[in-house]
């Protein structure tokens, strides 16, 4: 399935692509061959639209666990610890 190049997709193809792939069981397959592009790449495609889905939906400072801090006015959180 080699093309001898690098393709560049936009945004809106990848999402065509995805949606696509969703509309019917075992799809991804059927769809990355129409497209000659690998499944593997479609299937990061699909988990970083979904990722994206569950983003949008929460809260973002829920997103890092950052609910369970609150803020407390210092700037405490900028000194060093030492830790990398």
């Amino acid at each position: 399935m080699a093309t001898g190049r690098r393709r560049r997709w936009t945004d809106a193809r990848k999402v065509r692509f995805v949606e696509e792939s969703y509309t019917a069981p075992r799809m991804a397959a059927a769809t990355a061959r129409r497209y000659e592009i690998f499944r593997s790449l479609l299937t990061r495609w699909r988990r970083d639209a979904r990722l994206l889905q569950r983003l949008a939906k929460t809260p973002s400072s829920e997103w890092f666990g950052l609910r369970d801090l609150e803020p407390d006015g210092d700037d405490d959180d900028r000194r060093e610890t030492g830790t990398d």
